[in-house]
């Protein structure tokens, strides 16, 4: 085989990840502003805590370190960082009161139930409410 050849199939399969790569973020885009489109962001109010490279779990879609988490009395509010921006994603508050259940999962995150929506958050910013709602 020539050196050509092998380059173009080099090339070729280069091209095919990439195409599959970009498929995973549109779909992960996509998902995400149809859930940020519930929960608009908010100005956030005294923050008790904030922390940045904290990763995100949307159903199957796990964000890695894409977003500054901050923690008020009333919200948890997600900015993105350069890379979530990159795809496209939005920021959200989420109030709170409006979270239905809260399951502790491995690794230091849980697990929330807000409406039909499942979204895994690290466990510091919703420490408090462990107790409280993993009964429900």
């Amino acid at each position: 085989m020539s050196g050509w050849a092998i380059a173009g199939l080099i090339a070729l399969v280069v091209l095919l990840d990439v195409m599959i790569v970009g498929a995973i973020f549109s779909a992960l885009g996509v998902s995400w502003r149809k859930f940020a489109a519930k929960w608009p962001p908010v100005a956030p109010g005294q923050v008790h805590e904030r922390r940045h490279r904290q990763g995100l779990a949307l159903g199957s879609y796990n964000t890695g370190g894409c977003f500054t988490i901050e923690r008020d009395a009333k919200h948890i509010h997600a900015t993105p960082n350069a890379f979530g921006r990159l795809i496209r994603v939005t920021p959200i508050s989420i109030p709170l009161a409006r979270i239905d259940k809260c399951v502790p999962k491995m690794f230091g995150h849980c697990e929330l139930a807000i409406g039909s929506d499942r979204l895994t958050v690290p466990r510091w910013c919703v420490a408090e409410l462990i107790t409280s709602l993993t009964a429900i």
